[in-house]
């Protein structure tokens, strides 16, 4: 499937970068915390993280021309094709690795990380990342279990998260 992305129509791929671009406006919510503080812009950033993240997915489906529910193998290789189109642009440096129903991914560079030290920052408490998957999942229709293993704000080289696809192994319904 994630060699299906190189199979996709220029229109298409243009398309969904263009999605991945939108994610990477982070100026707005400085300007919001301005005017109604940051508990209302790490809220209303959130929200919009997570709604584009569910656009991001249904569009990516549309473009591979798959609708959920999928199989769990589906549901890793479109995960595999998100990350590739959504959390590799010119602004993110990620690096994935995948085995069985595992996907980690370690991010070294994004457009937040980039300016949280900014002074005007020190409020945003969350990363629209996280958001942003969870709209992946909410568009898939489908359990995916994540695991923040390292984070660039305590310190770590990286952001890294592990993707389990699916429920795993042992859980009930």
């Amino acid at each position: 499937m994630v060699s299906a992305l190189g199979n996709l129509a220029s229109a298409d791929r243009e398309r969904l970068s263009q999605m991945a671009e939108r994610a990477e406006d982070i100026e707005w919510p400085a300007c919001m915390a301005d005017e109604s503080g940051w508990r209302a812009a790490n809220e209303a950033y959130q929200r919009y993280q997570r709604g584009l993240g569910a656009s991001e997915m249904r569009g990516l489906l549309s473009a591979l021309q798959l609708s959920p529910p999928l199989d769990r193998e589906q549901q890793r290789e479109v995960l595999l094709a998100a990350v590739e189109m959504f959390l590799q642009t010119p602004r993110i440096e990620s690096t994935v690795m995948s085995g069985g129903d595992r996907i980690e991914v370690d991010v070294a560079r994004c457009p937040l990380m980039d300016r949280f030290m900014d002074p005007r920052w020190f409020g945003l408490t969350a990363c629209g990342c996280f958001a942003r998957r969870k709209g992946w999942y909410d568009a898939l229709g489908a359990p995916v279990e994540e695991e923040l293993v390292m984070c660039r704000k305590w310190g770590d080289p990286v952001c890294e998260f592990v993707l389990q696809v699916g429920r795993p192994e042992g859980q009930g319904q």
